[in-house]
């Protein structure tokens, strides 16, 4: 028997709010407890769209719950990010600085005086903390007139990521 299944794809906003998730099972005929939905979507997206066609699903019920599948994976490569992050920086030592930089500029007059610890001094006192909690980084350094921009991006074996942008001196 085909079921009346809504004909509007849903936004993600939508499956958010409370109920949304609950009203792509409903539409499969499924009790919408938040256990078996995240159950469902995270261990076979294939098994519940089969079953959504063999139900006789209409393309857009099939594509709210390919939606609804990929925002709770998001949701939880968040959340596996996170808890690594919490967990690299309470193992994380401070960075020490031992390369130093002091000139007084012929242009201006002004002097210039700080430490900083280069890439590779950070990476090699942290590379093993990094690698025990699923993370990988790329940089790339930007040079315009004004300043020089490092762009790091983080990333978690469970898929999120994370982009840093930050001046260099």
């Amino acid at each position: 028997m085909i079921q009346d299944f809504p004909s509007r794809v849903m936004t993600a906003a939508e499956m958010e709010t409370p109920g949304g998730e609950d009203e792509v099972m409903q539409a499969l005929g499924e009790e919408p407890e938040q256990t078996e939905k995240r159950h469902l979507v995270e261990n076979g997206a294939e098994a519940l769209i089969a079953r959504a066609i063999d139900k006789g699903a209409s393309v857009e019920t099939v594509e709210r719950i390919l939606a609804m599948a990929r925002q709770i994976r998001a949701d939880e490569a968040k959340r596996l990010f996170d808890e690594a992050m919490s967990a690299f920086q309470s193992e994380c030592p401070v960075i020490q600085k031992l390369k130093k930089v002091d000139f007084t500029s012929k242009r201006t007059g002004s002097r210039t005086n700080y430490s900083y610890a280069p890439m590779d001094d950070i990476v090699n006192q942290v590379k093993e903390i990094i690698s025990r909690n699923g993370f990988s980084y790329t940089f790339e350094t930007e040079n315009t007139q004004q300043d020089i921009t490092t762009v790091i991006k983080v990333r978690h074996i469970a898929g999120h990521s994370e982009t840093t942008r930050f001046p260099v001196p």
